[in-house]
């Protein structure tokens, strides 16, 4: 009931109608889809009548998607610098926090000008904004929103949190896991360590603009009274894990292109397109890219994702999954010799030697075995027309499915070797995690085996 009156309270928060998608001024959502809660998947979008291809599903007013645009619009409000209204067209000029709801949060808005909000990022800019704005509460116009996003607990297999959290035997699980994960989830952290610290530079320096006076005396002048790492965390992947792609007048580069949107963020990840998106003056629409029959569940594809990627960025992982691959990399790297590692540096092809999930032998791999049969690489005529495209490399098939071979029977005993090892760990949701990961690798290295 709790949720639901959540739910309600966020159509009424976003002026959404039911009946008509054309109608000015109001957000819509189709009257033929619920939200539901999915064993597997936790909250989803459900079709509750027949559905057609390219029929709106979902249109959400401009001003009620949160991203860089809205964040300022909402920051201007209080902002003691007028330059902060002008750096987007049509913003309210509203005065500074006039008739809003005032608090320690929003005595740091009234700092920040508009030089502050150019040196950070659209994701740190949010991050910052929604770690504020979650501890505002009611106070918040944004609460409706923010009430409705998942629970950290939805993210505790994510190793992102495993990290930075440091939850128990977090460095005994991060070992435990592939290499190529390993290498992912590293890649996850430094983002998200480079923008807490550009957050945490900035707060400092709008504590350390305030006289001694008032900061002895204001409510809490600490970083964690204002920005505790939990929260940041849990607002920082809350935006990794459901921003949409979306031009924005803030944008510095494609990266900062990105939006959130209210309701469409229930719709599930699939590997396959159920849903297409748009985006206009007039809203961010959902739309239908196939008939959808009764009781089925619309998903969004996030994009072409292996549950490597999938996990370490997002926190989940599917059943079924043609996007997974095997990474031999690690297996590869250690047959080459210095002059062999030169070569397919100055080439371009070292690293990430990957098999697809249908057993498809990647060319960079293809290539990578190829250099390892040539004692002096630079000198080879074949493998120089291999790269450039001119032969096909039939003379390296042979000794190529044999060094494969014996990388994939490596590979199999290092699955079966972690696999047994981390059963026995205590934590029986984050031990099975990882144990998918190495059973997707095991049966990508099998199959491939049987098709060599």
């Amino acid at each position: 009931m709790e949720f639901e009156e959540s739910l309600s309270k966020l159509f009424n928060w976003m002026k959404c109608q039911h009946d008509d998608v054309k109608k000015s001024g109001y957000s819509f959502i189709s009257p033929k889809v619920k939200v539901k809660s999915y064993s597997d998947s936790g909250r989803g979008i459900q079709a509750t009548e027949k559905i057609a291809k390219g029929e709106t599903i979902v249109k959400i007013k401009p001003n009620y998607l949160l991203n860089s645009s809205t964040v300022v619009e909402t920051i201007s409000k209080y902002s003691r610098d007028e330059k902060v209204k002008d750096i987007i067209a049509g913003t309210r000029k509203s005065g500074n926090g006039a008739g809003e709801s005032k608090d320690k949060f929003t005595k740091v808005y009234e700092k920040i000008n508009a030089e502050d909000i150019r040196s950070l990022s659209a994701f740190q800019l949010m991050s910052l904004f929604i770690c504020f704005e979650i501890q505002r509460d009611s106070g918040s116009n944004w609460q409706p929103f923010l009430s409705l996003m998942p629970d950290m607990k939805d993210f505790e297999q994510m190793p992102l949190t495993w990290k930075v959290l440091k939850t128990k035997d977090y460095e005994f699980l991060l070992s435990q896991l592939p290499r190529s994960t390993q290498q992912k989830v590293e890649s996850v952290y430094n983002r998200f360590q480079k923008d807490y610290d550009a957050v945490e530079s900035l707060f400092r320096a709008k504590i350390r603009d305030e006289p001694q006076g008032r900061r002895d005396h204001q409510e809490g002048s600490e970083i964690s009274d204002y920005i505790p790492m939990h929260l940041f965390l849990y607002s920082w992947i809350c935006i990794n894990s459901r921003c949409l792609y979306m031009d924005n007048p803030l944008s510095k580069n494609k990266d900062d292109c990105m939006t959130m949107a209210p309701y469409v963020d229930f719709l599930n990840h699939s590997a396959l397109h159920h849903c297409g998106i748009k985006a206009s003056s007039l809203g961010f629409y959902v739309f239908a890219m196939r008939d959808f029959e009764p009781g089925e569940q619309l998903f969004l594809s996030y994009g072409p994702h292996s549950n490597e990627f999938l996990l370490c960025e997002y926190g989940f992982m599917l059943l079924q999954n043609h996007w997974n691959d095997l990474n031999v990399t690690e297996y590869i790297t250690q047959l080459l010799s210095p002059s062999q590692k030169e070569f397919l540096q100055s080439n371009g092809y070292y690293g990430d030697y990957t098999i697809s999930s249908s057993s498809d032998i990647s060319f960079r791999t293809e290539v990578a075995l190829a250099v390892i049969q040539e004692e002096h690489p630079q000198e080879s005529r074949p493998l120089k027309a291999l790269i450039n495209g001119y032969y096909d490399g039939a003379s390296y098939d042979k000794y190529s499915k044999q060094i494969l071979k014996t990388i994939l029977d490596a590979v199999t005993r290092d699955c079966e070797t972690r696999t047994s090892g981390i059963k026995k760990h205590a934590d029986k949701s984050v031990s099975k995690c990882i144990q998918d990961l190495y059973g997707v690798r095991l049966k990508i290295a099998l199959q491939t085996m049987e098709n060599l």
